[in-house]
């Protein structure tokens, strides 16, 4: 399940915030990141991750539902550069166990390596078969 900026909101209210006074907090948190993006700069958040905005070439692709070619536009694009020791590497343990137990989970193959799966194939070989 995803978190919504209404579970975001509720949780700010649980600091103590009035709930108009949480909408606020997250709107103008919402609006920076927002304004700033659109200017092209960049977004550091230490222990989380770095948000960056990227210029995407003009490329060619395919409708998916008629096939056709067509071409599609320069674009920007905004990214999140995560540090390695930071909590979005932890998710990936989950990667790990899909890879040593076929059938529990899908690996996607664009996240962050998992550098800890020796260490489980190792430890879990004592268990396993």
């Amino acid at each position: 399940m995803a978190l919504t900026k209404s579970d975001i909101v509720a949780r700010v209210h649980e600091l103590g915030f009035t709930k108009k006074k949480s909408v606020e907090i997250i709107e103008s948190l919402l609006e920076i990141m927002k304004s700033t993006l659109e200017q092209g700069d960049d977004i550091l958040i230490s222990g989380f991750g770095k948000f960056c905005v990227k210029s995407k070439n003009k490329r060619r692709g395919r409708n998916p539902a008629t096939g056709s070619d067509l071409i599609l536009r320069e674009r920007k694009v905004v990214t999140l550069n995560a540090p390695a020791n930071s909590a979005i590497e932890s998710m990936e343990m989950d990667n790990c166990f899909s890879e040593l137990l076929p059938g529990a989970g899908t690996v996607n193959r664009r996240s962050l390596p998992c550098r800890k799966l020796s260490v489980l194939r190792s430890s879990l070989s004592s268990i396993m078969p």
